[in-house]
């Protein structure tokens, strides 16, 4: 392979001012009809370097580029190998990157109000305890502070630390790696990282909440699929119309305080049944954490779950000889193996009826609960009518298609009036249809969770989608959720937005 270079210019004194550089491979490409004279030889680009920065002058085979996916970076050609470039490299000597240095009007109270508070939480005790590598906990820092503080700018981490008084304290980090920083992610990669991370974490919650971890939703989203490459991808038919490419992220929440316990990465080909039993293993065996209820979406009702949470079962007794419940709930799906209708006929005489009523979010419900057996285990069915919701619905749907509803039959039109509110869960926790829905609803607090990762600190995607990249990104991007929301709650008694905060901080 060779450093191909294109429009090198360079000032009086022979510093490179503008440039790319390519490298690439040379390979012999045979004439098909065996004329030899004919047959030539063919370039292919193998990477972008991106910007040339320095370059020997003798052999042109070592240079330094500030590369589109590696950020400032040293190649060999003679030795096919990358390397980074520390911020007191003296062939940096006056270059545009030497250029980078921090402005004398930086921010201060941004930073200093995040770190204050964060550091009142048990988050930077966590940080510290895991990134013993004092180069990457500064930049776990600087992508941390970037990300929760950019308030939905485009600007990238090196810029923002420039602008920031953090440039003057995170020493030893040449701000222009921080742009794409392909070699962070792929550290954070190391899953010692990521087991190290949720051990400390669960030692310092549980100073304050000696049951963090036992009480967990778990819950999956898909990852963006527009990356071809992202090498987690595979078909997938979960919550989607049709069969798409997609990866998904596993995540255990703890419900007392909607902050992760463990997460996965998965193939959305991969079968929901078997996941969440493999997660729980690997949970109790990584970090010595039984999880006692799961509070679950339709995609994991099958008999393998069922085989482990039922009636049966719903409670036991932990080493030291504490009754702990052992609980499930989910939605059932509307599928066949499934008494969904049979459970509709059978409720259907007391819809109306004011002993099965209930309040709850401002909407009336009817609620009662049933023993079943599913794949021949004994579970209690919790049948449901959101009536607001249904009648709301009903009636707009009406409107529209008047004549389609007189049309109708007297048993069709019963169904419409309760179709969009009938639904069902499955637990085998002794409770009422009430305290079930309570418990249910409380999973939108992962819900919750996904969202902020989406919306306010663009979980993904990244340049360059490795295995190592991927995998490391995703873990910084569940530790910068994390410690953003945790940052929000602290600032909620202000009443006012965090996005209206971070303005009154410029």
């Amino acid at each position: 392979m060779f450093i191909k270079l294109q429009k090198i210019v360079r000032n009086d004194t022979g510093t490179i001012v503008s440039g790319s550089a390519s490298l690439m491979l040379t390979s012999y490409v045979r004439n098909k009809e065996g004329n030899h004279k004919k047959s030539h030889a063919k370039e292919r680009v193998v990477e972008k370097l991106g910007k040339v920065i320095w370059m020997d002058q003798l052999n042109r085979k070592q240079g330094i580029f500030l590369s589109p996916t590696r950020g400032l970076v040293f190649y060999d050609a003679t030795t096919d190998v990358f390397s980074p470039v520390e911020s007191n490299d003296t062939r940096l000597i006056g270059t545009k990157v030497e250029e980078q240095a921090p402005r004398l009007h930086t921010n201060f109270g941004r930073c200093y109000l995040f770190f204050s508070e964060i550091e009142k939480t048990p988050f930077m005790a966590v940080l510290r305890s895991t990134f013993t590598d004092q180069k990457i906990y500064k930049k776990v820092l600087a992508h941390l502070a970037h990300g929760c503080l950019k308030n939905g700018s485009s600007i990238k981490c090196g810029q923002f630390l420039t602008k920031n008084c953090l440039s003057y304290i995170l020493e030893g980090i040449p701000f222009s790696t921080l742009d794409c920083d392909t070699p962070y992610f792929s550290a954070l990669a190391d899953d010692n990282l990521k087991v190290s991370f949720f051990r400390n974490l669960i030692v310092e919650m549980r100073k304050e909440h000696p049951e963090f971890g036992r009480c967990c939703y778990a819950d999956s989203t898909p990852l963006p699929g527009e990356a071809e490459d992202n090498p987690f991808n595979a078909f997938s038919s979960h919550g989607t119309d049709g069969n798409v490419i997609q990866s998904r992220l596993v995540l255990i929440l703890d419900i007392q305080t909607s902050i992760p316990v463990w997460f996965e990465i998965i193939p959305s080909n991969v079968l929901d049944k078997s996941t969440i039993m493999s997660i729980t293993n690997d949970v109790q065996a990584t970090l010595d954490i039984k999880i006692d209820m799961y509070d679950l979406d339709a995609g994991y009702a099958r008999e393998e779950l069922f085989e482990l949470f039922n009636r049966n079962n719903g409670t036991y007794i932990d080493d030291n000889g504490i009754v702990r419940n052992h609980t499930v709930l989910l939605r059932m799906p509307a599928s066949n193996g499934y008494p969904r209708d049979e459970l509709y006929f059978k409720s259907k005489p007391f819809f109306n009826d004011p002993d099965y009523e209930f309040d709850y979010e401002s909407h009336t419900f009817f609620g009662e609960r049933y023993d079943i057996n599913l794949f021949g285990y004994p579970e209690y069915a919790f049948v449901y009518v959101d009536q607001t919701q249904a009648q709301d619905l009903l009636r707009g749907w009406r409107k529209l298609h008047f004549d389609e509803w007189n049309n109708l039959s007297k048993s069709a039109k019963e169904w419409y009036k309760v179709k969009d509110g009938f639904f069902v869960l499955v637990g085998n926790k002794d409770q009422s249809a009430r305290d079930a829905l309570i418990e249910y609803r409380g999973r939108t607090d992962i819900e919750g969770f996904f969202k902020d990762g989406k919306t306010y600190l663009q979980i993904l995607p990244l340049a360059k989608w490795t295995k190592e990249t991927v995998t490391g990104k995703i873990l910084h991007d569940i530790i910068e959720i994390t410690i953003y929301r945790a940052f929000r709650k602290r600032m909620t008694p202000l009443s006012m937005s965090m996005s209206n905060l971070l303005v009154y901080l410029l």
